[in-house]
């Protein structure tokens, strides 16, 4: 291995303004690089410019609050460096695709600066920005440039997030996602940009009236993690379709839940809104921040799937809009104080159905031996048996018999 080499200085001439040029020859290895810095001192004011990401040809100026002493380059084949000694400017020429590192020393020999040089072709560029463009609002996303290439690396915070990446990755050949869920941020991402885990799922069932003619209608299922909570099965106002109105739901339950984590408080509540009934999130001193309407077609596949449907007439007096809105509420009560307020459950619980989510909660403090987290609360539902996951499935689809509402 090679050690590390001084910048090239071109000898002072004498005259005065004269402009000295150093001209950056020195190519080395990236480890040599890493080498030549180990020990030496950083100054307070380290770290002061980003990695840079140009075309091929293109040439950029770097400015930084301190006077250049001299600069090193990892491989002068892909970028060189032009700065005039004593300046606090830097010219970075590009000359082949790849990617250099650039280490930049003060007139006191600190090292002042270390970054990256990312050169690109025209098409890498061009879907490098692209991607930049659809994904900035992604949290713990990392674009990666690989030759011709761009690689998305990361664990994510969101399922919604995670589906938008894979989704996107499929549509390009030199796009690819090696992206994941972090396992160990469930529900909550406390700061300016915490997030949630409500999502949403699409899938078909049969309609009564369907049967015979082996035609499906599309269903939106809400869940929180991988807890479903309930199923829409009408467009909302205006023709909205039930993926728009899902999303929308997931945004306005998400929004709620954060409340609850920050310690703002808040509970959910149904409330006639529109002519209609609708789970509500009640915060101090706001207005009620509505979740979701109950529709009639919501109220058809909940009569249709809970007990006491009568097919040859397709009715099912128990289930109403105001009943299936109570169940809403309870059920999405439920999976906050278990997710967010890490209590016991204690609204869609207190059924014959609903007494899975008891079960849950007390497997999953066990493991913890006291307050559950959220990922202990996500493996006890991923280990429950089959008995157990038709329990938790029906929740999310159907009134049970023994709820009364309230």
């Amino acid at each position: 291995m090679r050690p590390l080499q001084p910048s090239v200085e071109l000898p002072r001439t004498g005259l005065i303004g004269t402009v000295v040029l150093c001209l950056m020859l020195v190519s080395l290895s990236a480890d040599s690089v890493a080498a030549g810095v180990a020990g030496q001192g950083r100054s307070q004011q380290d770290v002061q410019l980003e990695d840079q990401y140009l075309q091929v040809g293109q040439s950029v100026t770097l400015t930084v609050p301190y006077r250049i002493g001299r600069v090193l380059i990892a491989d002068q084949s892909i970028c060189t460096g032009l700065f005039t000694l004593r300046s606090s400017t830097l010219e970075v020429l590009t000359r082949a695709a790849g990617k250099t590192e650039f280490i930049i020393h003060d007139v006191a020999n600190q090292v002042r600066d270390t970054f990256y040089v990312n050169v690109l072709s025209r098409e890498a560029m061009s879907l490098w920005q692209e991607t930049q463009r659809l994904f900035a609002d992604i949290e713990g996303l990392e674009i990666v440039v690989d030759g011709d290439n761009v690689v998305l690396r990361g664990s994510l915070f969101s399922q919604l997030d995670l589906d938008r990446v894979e989704a996107e990755a499929g549509r390009s050949a030199k796009l690819y996602s090696e992206v994941s869920l972090d396992p160990m941020v469930y529900v909550v991402l406390h700061g300016p940009s915490a997030r949630y885990r409500g999502r949403h799922l699409m899938f078909e069932e049969f309609d009564y009236e369907d049967w015979h003619h082996g035609q499906r209608h599309p269903h939106g299922a809400i869940l929180l993690e991988n807890f479903q909570l309930l199923v829409l099965r009408t467009e909302g106002p205006g023709g909205q379709v039930i993926d728009e109105r899902a999303r929308e739901l997931v945004d306005r339950l998400n929004e709620a839940l954060l409340d609850i984590a920050e310690g703002r408080g808040g509970s959910f509540e149904v409330i006639d809104d529109q002519r209609m009934p609708a789970v509500a999130f009640r915060r101090a001193g706001r207005d009620p921040l509505v979740i979701a309407h109950v529709r009639g077609g919501d109220v058809i596949g909940y009569r249709r799937r809970s007990p006491g449907y009568d097919a040859s007439n397709d009715s099912n007096d128990r289930i109403t809009a105001d009943l299936v809105a109570a169940w809403w509420r309870a059920v999405i009560s439920d999976a906050a104080a278990m997710f967010i307020r890490k209590q016991p459950p204690s609204a869609a619980s207190r059924t014959e159905e609903g007494s899975v989510l008891r079960l849950i909660y007390e497997r999953a403090r066990a493991r913890s031996g006291d307050i559950p987290s959220t990922l202990e609360l996500v493996e006890a539902i991923g280990s429950a048996d089959a008995y157990e996951r038709r329990q938790l499935e029906a929740l999310g689809m159907r009134v049970p018999a023994d709820f009364r509402g309230g």
